[in-house]
């Protein structure tokens, strides 16, 4: 409930609600005159709330959700089951291909942690989902992954440049002492972005 009130009620993706969201919106318009159909990642999908809004904000989209806990995998296909233009991936997100780990907690379905394993849960990249099809554009890239961001930023970062828009829910006060927002930080602070805070959110728009 948390979370569906941080999306429905205080609307924390809503980027229109931003005198930025126009470049957003502007860059969706321009793909899709383009003839290529516009692209949202969500990483850290949990239920599939966020899927929703976006698919509501950007209906021509394509929103590929990437989640690794297999209880909300289930409830995200369920709730994102009548929307044909999503698509939902039971995986971890990282910076290189490997395997994850996921630690999971009892209380709080949507703080799934994730750390790299020898072997266990598939990771994917975001630079790998952007170029599956010739068909799609980047525009949005959303990223609530409970301090694996600090993984997922360190290298192969190509995708920053192709998205318009990335959301990013930092987690170093869940983390204290292990610095996991500094590679994002360093990253992103580089770009020739206008930095937005909404809610719990960084919100980078090109």
């Amino acid at each position: 409930m948390a979370v569906l009130r941080q999306i429905f009620v205080h609307r924390e993706y809503d980027l229109d609600s931003r005198p930025q969201g126009r470049t957003v919106r502007d860059a969706y318009a321009a793909i899709l005159r383009r003839n290529k159909t516009p692209l949202i990642i969500d990483a850290g999908a949990n239920v599939g709330f966020a899927a929703r809004f976006f698919s509501r904000a950007y209906p021509l989209a394509r929103i590929i959700c990437v989640e690794p806990d297999p209880g909300n995998v289930a409830l995200c296909k369920a709730n994102t089951k009548a929307l044909g233009q999503v698509e939902v991936i039971e995986a971890a997100i990282g910076s290189t291909p490997g395997f994850a780990s996921i630690e999971t907690s009892q209380s709080q379905s949507w703080a799934t942690r994730t750390q790299r394993s020898e072997s266990g849960l598939p990771i994917v990249t975001i630079n790998d989902l952007a170029s599956r099809s010739d068909e799609t554009e980047l525009l949005i890239v959303k990223i609530d992954i409970e301090g694996f961001e600090k993984e997922l930023f360190s290298r192969n970062t190509e995708w920053i440049d192709q998205a318009h828009a990335v959301i990013v829910e930092p987690h170093d006060w869940l983390l204290p002492e292990d610095a996991s927002s500094r590679t994002m930080q360093t990253m992103m602070m580089n770009k020739d972005r206008d930095l937005l805070i909404i809610g719990e959110n960084l919100v980078w728009i090109k």
